[in-house]
């Protein structure tokens, strides 16, 4: 039972995390600041970050994110 747990965590972490980066995406196309997407999403700095990694966005000034143009 305890693997079935895991799993099921495993599941629900990666639905969570498409949903916060689907939500990020479209944040991004009007406002970059990095304290209102975290707010967004309701998640903290760190994660915020490695989401937009994740996404392909870039640190344009210390604060605003930007979706990379490729």
């Amino acid at each position: 039972m305890h693997l079935l747990a895991k799993i099921t965590r495993m599941v629900w972490t990666a639905i969570s995390e498409w949903r916060q980066k689907r939500k990020l995406r479209r944040m991004l196309t009007r406002v970059g600041e990095i304290r209102y997407l975290e707010r967004g999403i309701g998640a903290d700095r760190a994660t915020t970050e490695r989401l937009l990694v994740a996404l392909g966005a870039r640190k344009s000034t210390t604060e605003e994110w930007t979706l990379s143009r490729h």
